[in-house]
């Protein structure tokens, strides 16, 4: 993996689970969209496991933007289910 690869990872799986967070009908939906994308076993879960390949200045860059994609995806998850 290259720096430039994990921004751009993290950056689709981000804009892949909005986009599919908006068309999630109702509560089993939800628990099934947080369990693809931030469960244990979710996909940036699993992204973030990849980070440990890469040199510490890139490693803490890739980090903190995962971290930052994690939050915003709990946060939109929060919002959809009190609009459900």
């Amino acid at each position: 993996m290259s720096e430039a690869t994990i921004p751009i990872q993290v950056e689709d799986l981000r804009a892949k689970a909005s986009r599919e967070l908006e068309s999630v009908p109702d509560l089993d939906g939800l628990e099934a969209w947080r369990i693809t994308y931030t469960g244990r076993r979710g996909q940036l879960t699993q992204l973030l496991r990849g980070l440990g390949a890469l040199p510490s200045e890139e490693r803490r860059e890739a980090g903190a933007a995962a971290n930052a994609v994690r939050a915003a995806l709990e946060e939109s998850l929060a919002e959809r289910e009190d609009q459900l």
